[in-house]
């Protein structure tokens, strides 16, 4: 039987099949075409801004490098334009402003790249950055370059013709030190660094081998001239003279000092002989009141008070210079006077604290030793003393005429002088005139401050004096009377030492002895020799008889009543001087003499004097 298969039967299409969509194959390639150029399309799309941005931070890469060569081309010109126009120019600090150059150029660079972005951990962008260190590049370099004009300005002032004109009393630390590294080294020992800011700063060494810093900043906007301080002027048209001739107006018009006392007597000394004498004087209590009008006027205490300016110029300008008859040596022993009255121990290093504090007054007296604070009221209170005399001196002294005698006598027949009788009336001679204005304080002073300099010494102004034993000889003749022989012994003694001046010549310290030694009729003066050594000596020359520790007791007690004015001290001294005035009398009449005609005598010379 034949097998049966169930096979599909096919019948004629029907118009539903006829309606049947006929599928055809997919053409893949041109699929795959398309949808890779639409791909790429799109990609290209895609990333168009990041490769326009990449070509444009080539390209600005390429506009900084180029922005910064140039700009580097621009700090090199400008370099060079200050050096070529400073006298600072040194390679060194060619090295410095190259440094700074180049991370300048850097961050001018970054700033051309980042803009506005900010450095991590930073406040400022990198344009904020760029142009601050600009700003202060610019700042440095012209400072820079101001220094060197600034310095030449203060060293031609400090070696010039005008510094004649500056004050000996310098307070600021750093031009005291620059001016010894300016006139003393030349200026050999200034520098320039950059300090850890990276700002540029000029340093030298002082006097104790400390380095002394300061920003160029500071010198090149400072006027260095104006820190130094001018020369005090206490002459009569000085602006400092002028306040104390308004100060003495003033208590003349409230009637406080009075006027100058008219003074007249005649004496019959002996048969041919009357002596009449007359004039207008200051009292010792007039003179007294003067000083301590002065140094108690609200006025005067405002502008002169201790460590002030007026009152260091004072010091510097007026009792340390040849104004004054004081020298420092004076000074010295006279503050020593006033402790020894004050019941003050100065102590073994008492000469060198004293002679210390009036060198830097005004000018180092911080951080002192409990030994030099226990000084310093005897130093200020001397200061006062010598501004109280210079006053009296200055405008109240002028007032005062001198006295006058008239002499009648008949000729005399000279005899043989008594050598006690000679001795002891010089000695009436000296103590009569101790005190006037010009009398043998002051001629003390001149005297002992000829010895002193009559060899090569240092200015305090830094120079070589080359002594003046030529004064000292024209002073001797006018005091003394007698002439000295140009083979006069004068010896240099000791080693020499070796001063803070430079030979001109070498540039070598120049070296003096530490004594001189001059022989003058039978006895040796040093300029080592103490004030009251001196003032013995001068004694001695004048024919007196007082020993050493009379002449030191009364020049001690002398200089305590003038610096501290109180009636305890003036009264001792005033005691002291009376007994050993009466006791010269004494003398002097014993060995035959008359005490009225010898001052009768002494009045004559003077009258022959002032008419001269």
């Amino acid at each position: 039987m034949a097998t049966k298969y169930d096979l599909p039967q096919f019948r004629t299409p029907t118009q539903q099949y006829r309606r049947m969509p006929i599928v055809r194959t997919a053409n893949y390639g041109e699929l795959y075409a398309k949808s890779f150029l639409a791909g790429q399309q799109m990609a290209q799309s895609s990333f168009a801004p990041i490769i326009a941005a990449i070509e444009k931070i080539g390209a600005r890469k390429k506009s900084a490098e180029k922005t910064t060569d140039a700009f580097d081309a621009e700090l090199d010109i400008s370099i060079e334009r200050i050096f070529d126009s400073t006298s600072n120019a040194d390679t060194e600090s060619r090295k410095l402003f190259n440094q700074k150059a180049d991370i300048l150029s850097d961050l001018k660079k970054q700033s051309l790249l980042k803009g506005n972005r900010k450095p991590k951990g930073s406040e400022l962008t990198y344009k904020e950055k760029y142009e601050v260190a600009f700003k202060t590049f610019k700042d440095d370099l012209r400072n820079w370059g101001a220094t060197g004009t600034k310095i030449e300005q203060l060293t031609t002032l400090l070696t010039g013709p005008e510094a004649d004109k500056l004050s000996n009393f310098q307070n600021n630390s750093f031009i005291l030190a620059l001016k010894d590294e300016l006139v003393e080294n030349k200026g050999a020992g200034l520098n320039f660094r950059l300090n850890e800011e990276g700002r540029d700063e000029m340093f030298f060494q002082d006097a104790y081998g400390q380095d002394v810093v300061l920003s160029t900043e500071f010198l090149g906007n400072t006027d260095l001239t104006s820190l130094l301080q001018t020369q005090a002027d206490f002459s009569k048209n000085g602006n400092e003279g002028k306040l104390f001739q308004t100060l003495a107006e003033e208590f003349n018009v409230t009637g406080i000092i009075g006027e100058p006392t008219t003074t007249g007597k005649a004496i019959n000394i002996k048969e041919g002989l009357k002596s009449t004498t007359g004039g207008t004087v200051y009292s010792e209590d007039q003179k007294a009141l003067i000083k301590s009008t002065l140094l108690k006027n609200e006025k005067f205490q405002e502008i002169y008070k201790d460590g002030s300016i007026a009152k260091s110029k004072f010091v510097h300008d007026w009792i340390l210079t040849n104004n004054s008859t004081e020298t420092l040596s004076i000074a010295r022993e006279k503050i020593k006077a006033v402790a020894k009255a004050s019941g003050i121990d100065v102590g073994e290093f008492g000469d060198q604290m004293i002679e210390t504090l009036l060198f830097t007054y005004g000018i180092d007296n911080k951080n002192m030793l409990p030994e030099e604070e226990s000084l310093m009221g005897l130093v200020d209170d001397y200061v006062d003393g010598q501004i109280a005399n210079y006053f009296y001196k200055e405008n109240y002294a002028p007032k005062e005429t001198p006295i006058r005698t008239i002499i009648e006598d008949t000729p005399v027949k000279d005899k043989e002088e008594d050598p006690i009788k000679f001795a002891s009336g010089n000695t009436l001679a000296l103590l009569t005139n101790l005190d006037n204005n010009g009398g043998i304080i002051d001629q003390l002073a001149t005297f002992h401050s000829l010895v002193e300099r009559m060899g090569p010494y240092e200015t305090e102004e830094g120079s070589i004096d080359a002594g003046g034993r030529g004064k000292l000889n024209e002073y001797i003749v006018e005091q003394f009377g007698f002439d000295l022989p140009p083979e006069a012994r004068f010896d240099d003694i000791g080693d020499t030492i070796k001063t803070s001046v430079k030979s001109k010549d070498d540039g070598e310290f120049i070296s003096i002895h530490e004594e001189y030694q001059y022989y003058i009729d039978d006895l040796m003066v040093s300029s080592k020799d103490s004030y009251y050594e001196n003032a013995y000596k001068f004694f001695k020359f004048k024919g007196s008889d007082l020993t050493r520790s009379q002449v030191k007791t009364l020049l001690e007690l002398h200089a305590a009543k003038t610096a501290l004015p109180q009636i305890g001290l003036r009264n001792k001294y005033n005691d002291y001087r009376d007994k050993i005035l009466n006791n010269a009398k004494t003398k002097y009449t014993n060995a035959g003499g008359d005490v009225n005609e010898y001052f009768a005598e002494l009045e004559k010379q003077r009258l022959e004097n002032f008419r001269d």
